[in-house]
């Protein structure tokens, strides 16, 4: 896993290979239980039982057949998923979640043609617990949970002049999130952007929180985090004749379920 991930990241961290890219990691994790009642004659207890998610997207900023791969993984089993696209022009992304880190990444090379599909790409690698499954963690009585952990968030944009027609412009992203109701204060978010006009951004630190359990009890907690990804290259505007033929397939469509209402109406 540990080579897998240090040659997908390597081949990322070089923008001059693809016309967008991205890519973000949160490593070094640091697992913390903070006593919230000291005194309290309540002995510290902690169970991870999160899921591990690790989501990729080509084409497409959600999962379209043939060009998305998920996978599920758990806090001692490692989750990895990659797709690559080669259509029109060059696409990969790929997510990781394992004892190393979180890890996502993508890029996408379209030369001087437009994207398919949207024109984008999406990955994300988070730890994830919400009601009606596994919560993140199960803990003790006055109890906190701190997460620390180093994050590093890259995009670049190398534009081409594209030949045709076309809208959306060329953009790529990275960040780094986390979202629960069991916080001490904000929740922390921090993302990055590259576009045509400011083509390369970077940014690293640190990331630390903490997760309370203020009840008397034993209790769960829910939420999730981790890092993402996503680019965007341009995508063609439909010929007159395209938008003619779409529209008349619209119409055929519509004209068989009037008459299949029809028909179910006079039966």
């Amino acid at each position: 896993m540990k080579l897998v991930l240090s040659t997908l990241l390597a081949s990322l961290a070089l923008p001059v290979l693809a016309d967008v890219g991205s890519s973000a990691s949160l490593t070094g994790l640091r697992y913390e239980l903070v006593d919230l009642a000291p005194g309290d004659g309540i002995a510290p207890s902690i169970r991870y039982t999160g899921l591990s998610h690790a989501d990729s997207f080509a084409l497409w900023d959600f999962c379209f057949p043939s060009y998305c791969q998920r996978s599920q993984g758990s806090f001692t089993t490692p989750a990895f998923s990659s797709v690559q696209n080669d259509g029109t022009g060059q696409t990969s992304v790929f997510a990781a979640v394992s004892a190393a880190g979180l890890f996502t990444g993508g890029q996408w090379a379209n030369g001087v043609g437009t994207g398919s599909g949207n024109g984008r790409y999406l990955g994300q690698a988070r730890y994830q617990g919400a009601r009606g499954g596994p919560p993140l963690f199960v803990v003790s009585a006055h109890i906190g949970v701190r997460i620390t952990g180093q994050y590093t968030l890259d995009a670049w944009v190398n534009p081409t002049e594209i030949l045709g027609p076309y809208h959306r412009d060329y953009g790529a992203g990275a960040g780094v999130f986390f979202h629960s109701r069991f916080l001490d204060g904000s929740e922390p978010l921090v993302e990055i952007g590259a576009s045509s006009s400011e083509r390369f951004a970077h940014e690293t630190g640190e990331l630390s929180v903490l997760l309370r359990n203020d009840k008397d009890h034993q209790a769960t907690l829910w939420g999730k985090w981790g890092v993402w990804s996503s680019g965007q290259v341009p995508i063609g505007i439909p010929e007159p004749s395209t938008w003619a033929l779409m529209l008349a397939g619209v119409g055929l469509v519509g004209g068989v379920v009037q008459r299949r209402r029809a028909h179910d109406a006079a039966r």
